[in-house]
């Protein structure tokens, strides 16, 4: 449920079939940069940024929904009366009022079930519906329509507002009569719903009583704070799973783990060394007639014929480089001279007699060990 920390014991709720949606928290829209030079704008904008609770709550395509308010304890009523003002995808429908007699034993409560279509009928059930989106070409001029049909769509807020003790009045045809036929019949342009992840709309029913006259009073009050200085603002941003996944508000499904069965196929697959059968073999095997078999046999010999050809003049390039490095190698081979021509010395081996010998020259001249006796 969502609760203001400013207002403790209000309560708003969505629910279908009596269970409260799921809520998941979200960020408030961010504020404009820069901020109004106009100082009451400027201040308008601060007090409702701080005064809104946004979240995002799951819903099911085709789901009758009703907005669910609650007043308790610890909340102090501090004016006259306490206005709950409820709008859906920016459309007004319905702005409950708690006196201070209602309010007597600490607990109140109301439902918004949805407009009241006619003086003489019931509300009308609120409906969640698929916006249905296409991505083909438009003008400019009918994308903006869209983007302009759209604003809004996807959400219900609730404003709660402080009035003076005011009186009793009847409702005029005007305050109740009004435009619900909304449809989502046409498609909209995805840039429409790109941005907001935009599923579902708000239509709605037929009137629920029938004839019977529905009872809604009308309380002709004054704000004490000022229509746009609401005490507390409840924003819930209704979409289908797949679009919170989008938005990443939940995650998203991971891969199901395979099964055991599966499991043992994929190990037995992954230990089998891969054969590869002859080319000669899978023709044999293709479903080909018999010329179409003879003319792919004749192919795969003269392919065949080309490859032992060039891996024979692979070999002989080969062994022409090998005899070639052989040539220089016995080239390069010690003969016994110097760089010069000059004959090189080599040191004579030493005799070993079993008796210590000692070498007493350092110099490069060969001179014959000295044997000590």
């Amino acid at each position: 449920m969502a609760i203001h920390p400013d207002l403790p014991g209000i309560e708003v709720t969505v629910s279908v079939g009596g269970e409260q949606l799921f809520e998941y928290a979200a960020e408030n829209e961010p504020l404009p940069r820069p901020l109004p030079k106009n100082t009451r704008n400027r201040k308008k904008l601060l007090h409702q940024h701080k005064a809104t609770i946004t979240k995002y709550i799951e819903i099911v395509d085709g789901s009758v929904f009703t907005i669910n308010l609650s007043a308790k304890a610890p909340y102090v009523l501090d004016c006259p009366k306490l206005q709950f003002r409820a709008f859906v995808d920016n459309n007004w429908i319905r702005e409950p009022i708690m006196t201070q007699d209602d309010y007597k034993d600490k607990d109140w409560s109301d439902v918004v079930e949805g407009p009241v279509g006619e003086v003489d009928s019931g509300h009308r059930p609120m409906i969640f519906s698929t916006v249905e989106t296409t991505s083909e070409q438009f003008t400019k001029a009918v994308v903006a329509e869209h983007k302009d049909k759209m604003s809004g769509v996807g959400e219900i807020i609730v404003e709660v507002h402080r009035r003076t003790e005011g009186r009793a009045a009847k409702p005029s045809k005007d305050e109740i009569i009004r435009d619900f036929e909304v449809t989502y019949e046409d498609k909209v342009h995805e840039k429409a719903t790109a941005l907001t992840a935009t599923s579902h709309g708000t239509t709605y029913g037929v009137a629920a009583r029938g004839d019977t006259e529905y009872n809604l009073g009308v309380w002709q009050t004054a704000t004490i704070d000022g229509e746009d200085f609401m005490r507390a603002q409840f924003v819930f941003k209704y979409r289908s799973k797949e679009a919170l996944k989008k938005l990443l508000v939940i995650p998203r499904s991971p891969s199901p783990d395979p099964e055991p069965e599966e499991l043992e196929i994929i190990h037995h697959r992954s230990i089998q060394p891969r054969i590869r059968r002859p080319a000669q073999a899978r023709i044999d095997d293709a479903i080909l007639t018999a010329e179409e078999k003879e003319e792919l046999t004749k192919k795969l010999a003269e392919m065949r014929g080309v490859k032992r050809e060039r891996e024979d003049e692979n070999i002989k390039e080969e062994l022409l480089t090998e005899m070639d490095i052989k040539r220089e190698h016995l080239g390069a081979i010690d003969s016994g001279f110097g760089d010069q021509g000059e004959p090189r010395r080599r040191k004579k081996p030493k005799k070993w007699t079993g008796k210590t010998i000692v070498d007493l020259t350092e110099s490069d001249q060969e001179i014959d060990p000295i044997v000590l006796e």
